[in-house]
């Protein structure tokens, strides 16, 4: 006879990456099957949290657990999951292999668990980050961010909030890649009457939480413009910093992007009636 138990969950939603890496916010609003980090961060975060007892967690024992998730008994799901929490990144590879387990509940619980997972070491390296500390692996687009405004506290303070909205957008400024349809769905977080000069540009999950990450990746990904793309974008740019020109002002280090900004579109051999002085 089948197995009768409460689900977890009625289904799972798997963010689509669109040809771009997820993004940060994505991990904590959806227990996603898929857990996609770019490759420089991946290494980052797997520096950053460590097996809580490694002693305990032989592989044996974390095959054991992740089986256990899928138990008849409650009790034992609930001890299973607490014991895979407990071990830590040692229970990754485990864990990856329990998101493919034949049981639906085993699949839930594994892919929560990873989520998880991944969120306290994104924690624990954006603390070493601020504080200071030196990672192995660059965040994408910090050198190019330093670069403009500075590495202190502040500075990273601000990234790591520009980082945790759009680390795909930083990415492809750290591959030199092009960025004017990331550009198009940052335009459109700050301006809900924009219509998409490139078409409809999809909906950025999870929205905006910090206007002055927002206008962070804005001001760098506008800095790596064309001349035709800003062309098409210029309008849709200039309202924007029109709009939020007291928060330009205000903010060091989105000040200095903006005059970082401006530099690049006087280089530009372009129409410069519609650039905006607010500095």
């Amino acid at each position: 006879m089948p197995r009768h138990r409460p689900p977890l969950a009625t289904a799972l939603a798997v963010p689509r990456s669109r040809g771009r890496c997820v993004r940060w916010t994505a991990w904590t609003t959806t227990p996603a099957l898929a857990i996609v980090l770019t490759l420089s961060l991946a290494l980052s975060l797997a520096s950053a949290v460590g097996a809580v007892d490694t002693n305990e967690a032989t592989a044996e024992k974390l095959a054991q657990w992740v089986n256990s998730l899928g138990s008849n008994d409650f009790g034992a799901r609930e001890r299973a999951e607490e014991s895979l929490s407990r071990a830590g990144l040692a229970a990754e590879a485990a864990l990856k292999e329990g998101l493919t387990h034949q049981d639906l509940e085993v699949r839930i619980r594994a892919a929560r668990l990873l989520s998880q997972l991944k969120r306290l070491a994104f924690e624990r390296l954006v603390e070493k980050f601020v504080n200071g500390g030196k990672l192995e692996t660059p965040l994408p687009g910090w050198r190019a961010y330093a670069k403009i405004v500075g590495d202190s506290r502040d500075s990273k303070r601000l990234f790591v909030n520009m980082l945790k909205q759009g680390e795909g957008a930083l990415q492809l400024i750290e591959d030199e890649k092009d960025i004017s349809q990331e550009l198009a769905v940052q335009l459109q977080t700050l301006t809900p009457q924009f219509n998409g000069v490139f078409g409809a540009a999809p909906t950025v999950p999870g929205g905006s939480d910090s206007p002055a990450a927002s206008l962070g990746l804005t001001l760098m990904l506008a800095s790596k413009l064309t001349a035709s793309d800003y062309a098409r974008l210029s309008s849709s740019l200039y309202q924007v910093f029109r709009n939020d020109s007291p928060e330009l002002k205000a903010n060091q280090q989105l000040n200095r992007m903006f005059r970082h900004y401006l530099e690049h579109v006087l280089s530009l051999e372009t129409d410069r009636s519609l650039i905006l002085y607010v500095v």
